[in-house]
Order: C-alpha cells, then sequence, then structure tokens
C-alpha cells in the first residue's frame, strides 16, 4: 500500500490487518454498514465521534489517534498515518526454536495460503516421524501470530496418551480453568466462541480419540482456527491435509551426480543445504565443496531426506569428514536392516540416525540418555542429577553430559515461566530411549526414583504454601505437572499407597490454585482405594490429609455430602492421633460445609472451636485460618456491621504469617464490604492494595475481583466510562478462569452497573464495555491502577450504599 492512498484504503486494510468484518466494526462504532462501506470507499468522511470510535476499536496508540482523527476528516494527508500491519500484541505461547527454519520457503508458503481461505478451519499436517512437522508447524505459527487479533497458542500433547487430558492441556494453554459447573468442552467452546484465535496442537496421533472433541470445539466457535501435527489424519469432517514431505534430495542417477557441483547443490536442495547449516553449527569451518559434496549428497539421501535424522548426522560433524560420516552411516543402516525389516524404510532411516548417534556416545552419557526417558515433558539439570545419579555411575558429568545430548539434536533445552533451562526429547526420540532403559533393565529403578524425587518436590512446595515464595513454587510445579502425573501413575500402578497418599496430600494446594480439581478427585480416590495396613502411623496421619483434601475437592465441586462424609472422617482420624491442628482444620472444613448448605449457627460454632484449639497450643498460622474463616462467616450472613471489623482482625495475622492467599481475599472482601457501607476513598484503597498483589499470583481470579470492584467505585464515582471498560476486562478475564463472582457481593455489582448504564448513552457504553474486553490482564491492572481518585469526598456515602449483601 502507497503512502498515497485515500483515507478509505487505509481504513480497510487496517479493518483486515485486524480480521474485522465491515459488519462487526460497524456494530462497534455504532453506526450502520453502508455508512461504513462509503468511508471505506471515500464516498463520504467519518463524524468527529464516529472517528474517535475507529480509533478506539482499530486499536490506533493513543499518540497516534489526534493524527488519525485528523486524517480521517480530511484536514490532513493519509501518509501521517503508519502503513497498516498485523499487529504484535496478540497473546502467544509459541515456542521460539533457536535455528533457521531450513528448506521450507515453499511448504510454508503453501500452508499460509491454503489457512487463508475462510472454509479452512483445521489443517492437520502429516508425514513421517522425524520429517520436521513441529518445526513447520511453529514457523507457520510464528507467521501468524499477530494476524488474529486473540492470539496463537501451542499445546504439547507428545507427553500425554490419555485422550482425556487434552481438553485440560489447551484450557492450560489459553489459562481457562478446567474445573466448573459445565463440562471443559462447553466452556472451552463458550471462551472460544466470540475469539479469533489459532491453536497449534502437536503429536495429536498419541490422543486420536480425542478428535471428536476438537470437532465441538469448531463448532461451537467460528472463529477459531486449529493447526494439527500428527502421523495420522484426524478423520474429521471439514478437516483439511497437508502432506509434510522429506526435504529434496540430488538423484541417485550417476550423470545427474556427475554434473551436480557444490556452487549450486545447496541452492538446489534443501536436505543438503539442512546439512550445512547444522554441520557449521558445531564445526564453523566447514565448508561444502566439490570433493565433498558426494558424500553430503549421499548421506541426504541415505537419510531420506528426514530432517531430523539430517541433523543428527551433521552434529557429528566436529568429529568426522562427511566421506567418514558416510562410512559410519553405512555401517549401522547395514545392521538394522537387518533386525528391524519389518518397519517402513523411513523408519529404518530415522531409527539409524539415533541408534547410531546413541552407539557414538560415551558409556556415561549412552547411561544418562536412556534414564532421561523415564521423564515426562522435560526436567531441570538438577532432577536430571537427582534421579540419574542414583548409583554414582554418572558421576560429575551430568552437566556435561546433557551438553553433549543438546549439541547432538538429542535432547532440546528451553526455559520454564520461572527462567529455569528444561530439557527434553522429541517424541520419536524419547521411544527410543525409553526402549533402551526397558532393555537396560533399569526402567522400574529409575521411575521408582523418578517419584521418590517428586514427592520429595510436591512437599518442599507444599512447605511454601503461605509464606512468600509460594508463587514461585507454583510456577515450578506447573512447568512440572507431567512428571507430577508420572509419578502419581506410578504409585497407583505398582498399589503404592504411602507415595500415592502422600503425593495427593502434597500437591492439594497446586490443584486447587491451578483450577484442576476434578482431576484431583481422581487421583485422590484411586490413592483411598488402595490396601494399606493399619498399624503404620505415618499412613494414618497421610490419609487423614488426603480425606480432608478430598473434602475440599468435593465441595468446590459441589458434592456437599462426599465433601461432609470426607472432613468427618479425617476429622476422627486426627483426633485418634492426637493432632489438634489437624482436628482444627477439619473442623473449618466441616464449617465450610456447613457455610454452603446456609447453616450457619453450626458452621460458627465450629469456628470458634477451631479457634480455642489453634491458640491453646499457640498455632498462629492455623489461628489466622480460622479468623478468615469467621469474617467470611460474617459475609455469608451479611452482617455488614460485624464482618468489617472481623475482615479488618483477621488480616493481621494472614499479613503476620504470609497467608497471600488469605490477605488478597480478605483486602478485597474488605473493599466491598466498605463500598457497601459507603466508605469509597477506604474501598478504592483496599482493591487497589489487592489488586496490586494479585499481580505476582498465577491466578487470574483476584484480578477480575480487584477490576470489579475498582469499576464499582468508579460507578460510584460518576465515571460509567472507567467503570464499564473495567467491566469488560474483568468480564474477559472470568471467561478464562471460569469463575463466578463471590454470591455475597453480586447485589452489590448489579446494583452498581445499572447506575452506571443509566449514566451513560447504549453505544458509548457497548463501545467502552468492548474496549476493556480487549485488554489483557497486564493493560487492565495498568489502567486500573493509574486512575484511581476518587471525586468524592473521603468516604462520603456512595449513591450505590445501601440493600442487603444477599
Amino acid at each position: 500500500m502507497e503512502h498515497d492512498a485515500s483515507f478509505g484504503a487505509w481504513l480497510a486494510a487496517r479493518r483486515r490487518v485486524l480480521r474485522l468484518q465491515r459488519k462487526e466494526l460497524a456494530g462497534r462504532v455504532g453506526c450502520a454498514v453502508v455508512t461504513l462501506q462509503k468511508i471505506e470507499t471515500d464516498e463520504r468522511r467519518p463524524s468527529r465521534q464516529i472517528a474517535e470510535r475507529l480509533a478506539e476499536q482499530l486499536a490506533i496508540p493513543p499518540d497516534e489517534r489526534a493524527i488519525f482523527i485528523r486524517v480521517a476528516r480530511g484536514e490532513v494527508p493519509v501518509d501521517r498515518l503508519s502503513l497498516p500491519k498485523p499487529s504484535t500484541a496478540a497473546p502467544s505461547n509459541v515456542p521460539r526454536p533457536t535455528n533457521a527454519l531450513a528448506g521450507r520457503t515453499r511448504e510454508l508458503a503453501e500452508i499460509q495460503a491454503v489457512l487463508a481461505r475462510p472454509e479452512v478451519r483445521l489443517l492437520t499436517l502429516t508425514g513421517a516421524p522425524g520429517v520436521g512437522k513441529t518445526r513447520l508447524a511453529l514457523a507457520v505459527a510464528a507467521e501468524l501470530a499477530g494476524m488474529f487479533a486473540d492470539g496463537v497458542f501451542f499445546v504439547a500433547l507428545a507427553p500425554m496418551s490419555d485422550p482425556e487430558l487434552v481438553l485440560p492441556a489447551i484450557a492450560q494453554a489459553l489459562d481457562v480453568a478446567t474445573s466448573g459447573p459445565q463440562p471443559l468442552v462447553e466452556r472451552l467452546g463458550r471462551y472460544l466462541r466470540l475469539r479469533q484465535i489459532v491453536l497449534l496442537l502437536d503429536n495429536f496421533e498419541h490422543v486420536l480419540p480425542a478428535a471428536p472433541l476438537l470437532a465441538r470445539l469448531l463448532a461451537a466457535a467460528p472463529q477459531l482456527r486449529v493447526l494439527v501435527t500428527s502421523r495420522v489424519a484426524l478423520e474429521l469432517s471439514g478437516e483439511h491435509r497437508f502432506t509434510v514431505l522429506p526435504l529434496d534430495v540430488p538423484p541417485a542417477a550417476a550423470p545427474a551426480q556427475r554434473a551436480l557441483v557444490a556452487a549450486d547443490a545447496q541452492v538446489r536442495y534443501a536436505a543438503i543445504d539442512l546439512f550445512v547449516q547444522r554441520a557449521r553449527a558445531v564445526a564453523p569451518s566447514f565448508k561444502l565443496t566439490d570433493a565433498n559434496l558426494h558424500a553430503v549428497a549421499e548421506i541426504c539421501r541415505r537419510l531420506d531426506g528426514l530432517p531430523l535424522a539430517i541433523e543428527l548426522a551433521a552434529a557429528r560433524g566436529a568429529l568426522f569428514t562427511p566421506p567418514e560420516l558416510l562410512a559410519q552411516l553405512d555401517d549401522q543402516l547395514a545392521f538394522l536392516s537387518s533386525r528391524a525389516r519389518d518397519l517402513p524404510a523411513r523408519h529404518l532411516t530415522l531409527r539409524h540416525a539415533i541408534d547410531w548417534s546413541y552407539s557414538l556416545l560415551a558409556p556415561a552419557e549412552q547411561l544418562l540418555f536412556r534414564r532421561l526417558s523415564v521423564f515426562m515433558g522435560g526436567c531441570t539439570i538438577a532432577a536430571a542429577q537427582a534421579v540419574c545419579n542414583d548409583d554414582g555411575a554418572v558421576g560429575r558429568v551430568v552437566i556435561d553430559a546433557i551438553a553433549t545430548l543438546e549439541a547432538s539434536s538429542l535432547l532440546q533445552r528451553h526455559e520454564d515461566a520461572d527462567g529455569r533451562s528444561r530439557f527434553g526429547m522429541l517424541a520419536t526420540i524419547r521411544d527410543y530411549t525409553l526402549s533402551q532403559l526397558v532393555a537396560s533393565g533399569e526402567a522400574a529403578a529409575m521411575r521408582r526414583r523418578h517419584a521418590a524425587h517428586y514427592l520429595a518436590l510436591a512437599e518442599a512446595a507444599e512447605r511454601e504454601w503461605d509464606r512468600p515464595d509460594e508463587w514461585s513454587w507454583l510456577h515450578r510445579l506447573v512447568s512440572e505437572r507431567d512428571n507430577l502425573r508420572a509419578a502419581l501413575r506410578w504409585a497407583i500402578e505398582t498399589r503404592d499407597a504411602a507415595l500415592a497418599l502422600r503425593l495427593n496430600a502434597a500437591l492439594f494446594s497446586f490443584w486447587s490454585t491451578c483450577s484442576a480439581l476434578p482431576e484431583a478427585r481422581g487421583w485422590i480416590e484411586a490413592a483411598l482405594a488402595l490396601p494399606r495396613p493399619s498399624d503404620a502411623p505415618d499412613l494414618q496421619a497421610a490419609e487423614a490429609k488426603v480425606l480432608n483434601v478430598a473434602g475440599y475437592v468435593a465441595a468446590e465441586l459441589g458434592d456437599h455430602a462426599q465433601a461432609y462424609a470426607c472432613f468427618e472422617r479425617g476429622l476422627a482420624q486426627y483426633r485418634a492421633l492426637g493432632d489438634i491442628s489437624r482436628v482444627a482444620w477439619s473442623m473449618r472444613g466441616c464449617a465450610f460445609v456447613h457455610m454452603l448448605r446456609n447453616e450457619y449457627a453450626e458452621a460458627e460454632q465450629l469456628l470458634d472451636e477451631s479457634l480455642r484449639s489453634c491458640r491453646s497450643i499457640g498455632d498462629e498460622w492455623g489461628a489466622a485460618w480460622s479468623l478468615y474463616a469467621q469474617a467470611f462467616l460474617r459475609l455469608a450472613q451479611g452482617d455488614l456491621a460485624l464482618a468489617r471489623p472481623a475482615l479488618e482482625a483477621a488480616l493481621v495475622p494472614l499479613r503476620q504469617q504470609g497467608i497471600m492467599f488469605g490477605v488478597l481475599r480478605t483486602l478485597l472482601a474488605l473493599g466491598h464490604t466498605l463500598l457497601e457501607q459507603g466508605a469509597l476513598a477506604g474501598a478504592a484503597e483496599r482493591f487497589r492494595e489487592g489488586l496490586t498483589l494479585s499481580q505476582a499470583s498465577p491466578l487470574l481470579t483476584f484480578i477480575t475481583i480487584g477490576l470489579d470492584g475498582l469499576a464499582m467505585v468508579a460507578a460510584a464515582s460518576a465515571r460509567p466510562l472507567r467503570a464499564a471498560r473495567l467491566w469488560g476486562a474483568a468480564e474477559a478475564l472470568r471467561e478464562a478462569t471460569d469463575e463466578r463472582r463471590w454470591h455475597v457481593f453480586q447485589p452489590n455489582y448489579d446494583r452498581a452497573i445499572t447506575t452506571a448504564r443509566s449514566q451513560l448513552a447504549g453505544p458509548d457504553w457497548t463501545i467502552a464495555w468492548a474496549a476493556g474486553r480487549a485488554l489483557t490482564a497486564a493493560q487492565a491492572v495498568t489502567e486500573a491502577l493509574e486512575e484511581h481518585q476518587v471525586p468524592l469526598g473521603s468516604d462520603q456515602p456512595s449513591p450505590l450504599a445501601g440493600g442487603n449483601l444477599i
């Protein structure tokens, strides 16, 4: 698009970049479709009001909006505007490979062209193992980033074999809660329904029975696009397929070989180009010459042009010349051909490449390589040292061995959320190393070591709950989710009751925080069903703890009867063990169920007894939680006069004990209580503090509550536009968590909405709300905290004050 283009053409181009239909944009700015059409065809100019709304909906940066409006009004030429280009602000979790994509320019363009067709919403990249489906798909996703307003998201399916985990994995990538009142497929469909999102689902062949669920998501979300990599097609209606072929290799015919020269071979044949690039990565002085060209070309041919196999071969370029590599390849190919004649040719080649690379490793490196297959979803160096070095055989060479494996393309490195290096294998390579581990007779021992390590990790994290480092530990456990599942699976498979109970007990805060309660319930029930001796006190304590965990999980999932039964069993066992602190915990659990049933007298009695018990033994942590529960009981009862001092009293020990979860909930509850009493300045202060603290939490829950609260303060302060934006942002984030507002504050919200909407024209309200929905969590928090002044006098009665909490 040239700078001398008209404003109408610029506007149409910008709309297309944002993937907005003309009808949709017209609705957002509050004009007729024909009006917008005339603006885009330069038959008319927009009014100043429409121009301002266009600037908002087209995501024009604030510092450029004045110029945009003047251009739209015809006051200055269109070349004052930046050329429309794809937004780079859309969210994405797509990994960025460290190596450039080689030899796939044509395929990249073809796939983008296919995805650009409106009827193509599901595209599956199929091909042989090692052909580079994932790498090509990542490159496509990188090109698409910014073209879809709501982002491009990567979901790794290789670590899982259970199709039931596919939807939770998608939900995790989208930051959507996995537990809620409705089936997850329906909640994901509702979340995706109005969003322009691309999902990249990698290695779907492991979980093919989940394909119908993917069809349901596509049916529910008309703007959703799905890109899949799989060794086989999904066989779904509407599925489009793209076969990823091996890279081009030189012909084997003698005349063609003689005519081939190094000067143009790398340009003409992608396989040779890839080999040269990867060989130079390990041996910078490597050059493709007429003398070594024949050996390089033959290597690429013998490896069938498979990128993974070529990379593995080229990684040895620091040790061998191309003719030496070819000789090594010849020996190994003959061996594999004689041992595995029933495998397809490409599988033979790939197996050869891995086996050959494995045989070139030092014994200690081979030992570590096969032992690393016990990890699911990768591991840190510390985990590798703890699990794989049980007998000292690996010794101090773990770090050096991992470096060798990574340099040989046998391991891939990436960073987790806390910046820790993690190392993982491609699924095909892990299959190979796992078979080596089984053949070595070490598999059971390694899985046992693996489970013990992750039990220790989970219990270490549990000790940090309600302490300053709890969020950091939570991020760490999220990175290890697949390994934790593997440890749980091993405990259940081997009927190790102690391991299963201790691991489930330690993970309670993790499962609940990550909204994975349905999955947690399955693990807990399996653990409780395992046979165990009755005369083991440690095991009885673990069982009692898991019963309390089961109670909270059942309560959150709405099974009040099961919850109360679990709490009562846990209470009885803790009493038998004489653990007063845990008895008080069980009492709080029983009280929680009574509160959910509106049985307030019973709840109050139990909480009073819990508080007395904690104080009698100096359990300040338990006492803080008991005070917290009592304060929320007052809120549930609708007693503001008692709720406010109770919340303020609970806040002191919660801060002292570093119980950030309780601090956040109490601050936000205090904000609502003060708002209900008409104390706007105090309410705003509490909401701001809670919102500030919530930024360190991996949860969106507290952010949505804080945004709701400050929106209500804005509404009470006669600032309806600000209120609408913040409410819109909170609504979008709440959809991701599938959480409802605290029921005791719902009437406050309803009244505030009614008041604010009455102060603003319909189109303005709709535009402000939509603009808020478009904000990211970080943007919404920044906006909420920047504009916090309450224009009313300090703690003057609010026009929204009054009424009951429930």
